[in-house]
């Protein structure tokens, strides 16, 4: 595949064999660079040189003290970015119209979640650096402040009986790949107080979230997602571009990449359809299939599994 955006990503890997001396001395440095041929989506993460791409706008929950300016040469360097909302043009190229795309849920927490050195209670310790009141980057709860994701939302108009889109654009919590996303919903925590009517505990009954804002309910009906209680934690359901349902990119669909170590020209990532072509008229033997199998009890006796398949080909 040939692709404007080429980029070239460093990985560190030593190899246990080289077909030369010279060859030996690069892989033993540590350093190995692997070509990738990328447009845009997810994969982008396998690249070390996107900062390029990204607002280097610090968050405004970052520490004071940390650099501003980290090095650009590793993804594990770059930092959330909010505050940047798209034109309604531009937003509403990046994330179509459309009922597809990965959902993600992303923890929406009060500015002020951090007081004197106390967590607000609702929170994972693990997602905070509580000495700095800062959120620690890359968590899977993907946590942010009530601001940095009101500010960094686009209104997109809708056209007939389509109600208005919300498009979240940023960095979200430093994963370079999560950056436009339509907000679908927004939740708020369910809160046990003395305060509460009975009518909230009937309805929110074996619930831990509760709706608070729907795009095709309250956003059809010209109602923005404001948030007039900042002091409690929200979720919010995020959708991705319709084609992240079926690939990483746009115009390649599969979930599928292939990593070449031997290849003539050196080591490089293909990825999608286009791996076929990319890798030519190579016929090759299956000769052993390795799963590796994690299970692991959630909740209520519900077992969760994570696989990964390993095939040991050679060239016939």
């Amino acid at each position: 595949m040939q692709s404007k955006n080429s980029q070239v990503a460093k990985t560190s890997s030593i190899a246990s064999s080289a077909s030369s001396s010279d060859d030996y001395d690069k892989y033993s440095s540590g350093e190995l660079e692997v070509e990738i041929k990328l447009d845009l989506g997810e994969l982008r993460i396998l690249s070390s040189t996107l900062a390029e791409d990204i607002p280097d706008t610090p968050s405004s929950s970052k520490a004071k003290n940390i650099d501003s300016n980290p090095p650009k040469d590793s993804i594990h360097n770059i930092e959330p970015s909010y505050g940047h909302p798209l034109p309604p043009e531009e937003a509403s190229k990046v994330v179509p119209r459309g009922k597809d795309g990965l959902i993600r849920y992303a923890i929406i927490i009060p500015d002020n979640f951090c007081s004197n050195g106390k967590l607000m209670i609702g929170l994972n310790k693990r997602d905070f650096d509580i000495e700095r009141g800062t959120i620690k980057t890359k968590r899977p709860s993907l946590p942010m402040t009530i601001t940095e994701l009101l500010s960094s939302l686009t209104k997109v108009d809708g056209e007939g009986e389509e109600g208005s889109r919300y498009i979240f654009c940023g960095c979200l919590n430093g994963w370079p790949s999560l950056l436009h996303f339509e907000l679908i919903k927004l939740e708020k925590k369910r809160y046990l107080g003395p305060l509460q009517p009975p009518e909230y505990f009937m309805e929110t009954i074996g619930q831990t979230w509760s709706s608070y804002w729907k795009a095709e309910k309250e956003g059809r009906e010209g109602t923005p997602p404001i948030i007039n209680d900042k002091n409690k934690i929200y979720r919010a359901k995020l959708r991705g571009a319709p084609w992240t349902s079926i690939g990483w990119s746009p115009k390649n669909p599969g979930f599928v990449f292939w990593f070449e170590m031997q290849h003539p020209l050196g080591p490089r990532v293909v990825y999608g359809a286009d791996a076929v072509n990319e890798i030519g008229d190579d016929i090759c033997k299956a000769v052993s299939i390795i799963i590796f199998l994690h299970a692991f009890l959630f909740v209520f006796e519900i077992w969760t599994y994570s696989f990964c398949l390993n095939i040991d080909l050679i060239h016939i």
